[in-house]
């Protein structure tokens, strides 16, 4: 397995001239080459380097083809590559900047009013605006070179289960996490130079940015980067893009809208994968039924892919299939062979950072304990049962837990028990107070609070209050 400067090197030999990110504008997608993205990322961590290889790099900024260059910058070159989610407030950036105020802080200038309340209390970090410092900083770094981080097992990628908490997990991820299953899927998918890429998912999610980012290196695919997720079937038709990466929501929204031309694009993408969280079967067998190849693909932070449909006889089964290569069990199985899903092998994080608790998901034997519950036939097909832990499920592949939101609703003295879930579709909350020492409306404002520091998709949009004649905080 190559590094990363490895792959970039065989990026230039092979297509340095040729186009490689797309970004639209008014006027239709406007392209850069691979000499030209390369080049940029190069130049980018030599102007940013200190001589310290473990300095957070952080990319808070909505897609776009500067957040490549700064993510190649620093797994390739200069650091650890830290992406946050361009929905987090201010609340969730100072959750995670709390551990480090030493390194250097990305952010698109959509973001700058939240950057600004929290830029005085981390003096220490270097802040620059992706669009106003990026170019002075790569020019800046011009041809000067620097050793490549072609230490495989050196963390390079750091991943937030989330902001909410106050102390939320970091996942530690090397080259070889990341990019050891890649032979595996390329085997079950192969891609290469031909293929066109669409991307919209947010590369600071794990799927995005290794499957439908980080693989590019080594097929040499071109990437189309979505501008507007209200543009994305619009663009899948002028495009007529063969590998795509989607969640069950994205899908909805597709059969919700389909049109002749849509399906007859749609039936044009080779793989068409999905992910991030349990999709509907229905849904998902009518594409197939009308020629679309969508592959279910199930894997996790910790783990990266671990398994996909296999295409057979020209048709895509509509469940996924074990990779070669990682070591995967269920353990504690029910009657009907339904228990958690554990994974082991070259792709699996080396573990939590800073965190105390470790061994309950890392066990002593090297698999993680992935919290999703499953089964597997004796053919290696995967079949996914739900979680273990209470993970809202709002089909649009972020994570949502329950208990982190519940939580922060227990903080305050108004209220004594709080209960988070799924009614409707939506994120809703039933909390319990004592009405005769507190006001509907004082706990209203509280829950205004909480979603204020909350990113969009897991705010609270249903509130239920009853009354608690108890008066005690309930377990």
């Amino acid at each position: 397995m190559k590094s990363i400067h490895e792959y970039l090197d065989d990026c230039l030999e092979k297509w340095s001239g040729d186009p490689y990110i797309y970004t639209k504008t008014d006027s239709g997608f406007v392209s850069r080459t691979f000499k030209e993205i390369i080049s940029d990322a190069r130049a980018l961590a030599a102007a940013i380097y200190n001589g310290d290889a473990n300095r957070r790099i952080y990319i808070y900024a909505e897609n776009s083809a500067e957040w490549l260059i700064c993510d190649l910058a620093a797994m390739g070159y200069s650091g650890i590559c830290v992406p946050l989610d361009k929905e987090w407030t201010a609340f969730d950036l100072e959750n995670v900047l709390s551990r480090d105020e030493k390194g250097v802080f990305f952010y698109a200038e959509s973001k700058s009013e939240t950057v600004d309340k929290i830029r005085n209390n981390f003096r220490g970090l270097s802040f620059y605006s992706i669009e106003k410092d990026l170019p002075s900083l790569i020019q800046n770094g011009g041809t000067l070179t620097l050793p490549p981080q072609n230490d495989l097992d050196k963390t390079v990628k750091i991943i937030f289960t989330s902001g909410t908490t106050a102390r939320p997990k970091a996942i530690s991820l090397s080259q070889r996490n990341m990019l050891s299953n890649s032979k595996a899927l390329f085997e079950r998918t192969p891609m290469d130079h031909s293929d066109k890429d669409y991307l919209f998912l947010p590369l600071s999610h794990v799927y995005a940015g290794v499957t439908n980012f980080l693989y590019t290196l080594i097929s040499g695919m071109r990437i189309y980067l979505c501008r507007d997720l209200r543009e994305i079937n619009q663009d899948v038709i002028s495009i007529k893009p063969t590998v795509v990466c989607t969640v069950p929501i994205m899908l909805s929204a597709m059969h919700r809208l389909m049109t002749d031309e849509l399906l007859d694009a749609l039936r044009q993408v080779r793989y068409f994968y999905i992910g991030g969280s349990t999709s509907d079967p229905d849904l998902k067998d009518w594409f197939l039924q009308r020629g679309v190849t969508i592959l279910e693909a199930y894997g996790t932070t910790e783990t990266s892919v671990i398994a996909v449909s296999k295409i057979v006889n020209g048709k895509a089964e509509s469940t996924a299939s074990l990779l070669e290569g990682p070591a995967v069990k269920i353990i504690n199985a029910d009657e009907n062979g339904i228990g958690e899903i554990i994974v082991s092998g070259a792709s699996v994080s080396a573990g939590y950072l800073d965190f105390p608790d470790n061994s309950r998901y890392f066990d002593e034997n090297g698999y993680f304990h992935t919290g999703d519950l499953g089964r597997l036939d004796g053919e290696g097909h995967l079949y996914l049962a739900g979680r273990k832990k209470r993970v809202l499920d709002t089909s649009d592949g972020n994570n949502v837990y329950a208990d982190e939101i519940e939580n922060m609703l227990k903080e305050s003295p108004l209220i004594n028990s709080a209960k988070v879930y799924i009614e409707d579709g939506e994120i809703t909350a039933s909390v319990f107070a004592d009405l005769k020492a507190h006001t509907r409306g004082e706990i209203k404002n509280y829950v205004s609070t909480v979603n204020d520091k909350l990113p969009k998709f897991k705010r609270i949009r249903t509130l239920h209050i009853t009354d608690d004649k108890l008066g005690g905080r309930l377990k």
